[in-house]
C-alpha cells in the first residue's frame, strides 16, 4: 500500500535516525546537502525500512513530501 508523509530533514548529523516531534516526523542524515547526497541518503535508509520510496516534493527543500510503499 502507497502513502505518502512528509518529512523535515537536518543534514550533517552524526548518525542517521527518525525522530516524532511536535506531531512532525524529523529525519536526521549523516550526508551534506551537496550533490544530492543528502537525497541520496534519505532514499537508501528509507529503502531500508519500506518496500519502496521516493521524493515527490523538496528536492531542494528541508521539507520533503515522501512516497513509501509499505
Amino acid at each position: 500500500m502507497k502513502r505518502t508523509i512528509e518529512v523535515f530533514v537536518r543534514t550533517d548529523q552524526p548518525e542517521f535516525r527518525v525522530e516524532q516531534e511536535e506531531g512532525r516526523t524529523l529525519v536526521f542524515l549523516r550526508s551534506k546537502p551537496e550533490n544530492n547526497a543528502a537525497n541520496r541518503e534519505l532514499i537508501a535508509e528509507f529503502r531500508k525500512m519500506y518496500k519502496d520510496a521516493k521524493i515527490l516534493r523538496g528536492f531542494h527543500s528541508r521539507r520533503k513530501t515522501l512516497l513509501i510503499d509499505e
